[in-house]
């Protein structure tokens, strides 16, 4: 593929270790590219209503309580964004409601995200946008696109990346190896191998001299550089000194960080520790929780560090709502606040990753 991402997530958190990604993150066996959202940013954004599963080899939908809405049927299903969610009917992209009625026909090569009231589609080899009735609002014209915010997405047009509008303008005239989605108003952008930020109208506000960057979260964004990494303002201004192995998104005025010898915990934003870094791994703080693994195992804390629901999982992801996705004796499935499995399916790959 040649759409590609210089950054890879180590249970949420970027590190120094190139990936072909790019936003056409799903390839499935018969080669359907389906488009996912931009990164961390995007997907805690999805909060939940219907929650995919897999079942017999196919795909459906449950509600928080662990009931079927929508009977597998699907070839592929992804979590709902803007009240819409991403189905597969053989090798066509669609989009159903949380009633399970299909709104937009399965029609399009690949699909994604709902973001400002737009979903980047895929036709005849181009990305374009359709609405939530499904009508086409920007005529495909794109090699590649990512979600909206704060009115802009990402494109990708000749090889090189920028950023255009609702209408379809061209904003940021496409001149970047690569970009990132808005975030506070700042977006990562690629030159040759080294990462700054931009602002709304292409004036570089971070300078462009690390070797990856992050979104910015709560007025803070990672940087990299020799594979150690800080936090800078939206001036740029580095204050939360280069001292990580690795360093995750704020979230209530906590993100998650490596110290130097690969154990993780959470910082506040004078980068000092909070939770003490004696976890394996782990993600962002989401709906109060934060999955995070110790002697082999997942669980969820608090944010005093206690475990609220017990380390007993292969695998854990943030809470999208009500429900996590975790694995469990090899078995993918959803639990609730409270540690209860609501749903369990066949295998390891019966819900899929955020």
């Amino acid at each position: 593929m040649a759409f590609y991402q210089r950054t890879v997530k180590r249970s949420g958190m970027r590190t120094s270790v190139p990936k072909v990604i790019g936003v056409f993150t799903l390839l499935l066996s018969f080669e359907l590219i389906t488009i996912a959202g931009d990164f961390d940013r995007f997907e805690r954004l999805k909060t939940g209503g219907l929650y995919p599963i897999k079942s017999h080899g196919r795909y459906g939908y449950i509600d928080k309580l662990g009931r079927i809405v929508v009977q597998p049927q699907f070839t592929r299903a992804l979590p709902f964004s803007e009240g819409l969610g991403l189905v597969m009917d053989g090798k066509a992209v669609g989009y159903l409601n949380e009633s399970g009625e299909m709104t937009i026909k399965p029609a399009y090569e690949g699909g994604g995200d709902f973001s400002e009231g737009l979903a980047s589609v895929r036709t005849g080899g181009k990305s374009g946008y359709v609405d939530r009735s499904g009508h086409l609002a920007i005529a495909p014209k794109f090699d590649d696109s990512g979600t909206f915010n704060n009115g802009l997405a990402r494109v990708k047009i000749n090889g090189q990346y920028g950023f255009f509008n609702n209408r379809g303008t061209t904003v940021i005239q496409p001149q970047f190896t690569w970009v990132m989605g808005f975030s506070e108003g700042r977006a990562g952008v690629y030159q040759g191998r080294k990462a700054g930020f931009v602002d709304p109208a292409g004036k570089v506000v971070v300078p462009i001299i690390y070797d990856e960057v992050g979104d910015f979260s709560e007025g803070l964004a990672t940087i990299y550089h020799e594979q150690s990494c800080g936090y800078v303002d939206l001036k740029g201004m580095i204050v939360i000194p280069i001292r990580f192995s690795g360093c995750g998104e704020f979230s209530g005025g906590m993100a998650h960080a490596y110290a130097l010898e690969h154990k993780m915990g959470f910082i506040n934003k004078k980068g000092t520790w909070v939770i003490q870094p004696h976890y394996y791994s782990g993600w962002y703080f989401s709906e109060g929780l934060a999955a995070a693994s110790a002697n082999g195992k997942f669980g969820f804390i608090n944010r005093q560090g206690k475990t609220v629901i017990p380390f007993r999982f292969d695998d854990a992801s943030p809470f999208h709502g009500a429900l996590a996705r975790v694995i469990l004796q090899g078995k993918a499935g959803y639990v609730d606040k409270r540690g209860r499995m609501v749903w369990q399916g066949e295998d390891d790959n019966a819900v899929p990753r955020p």
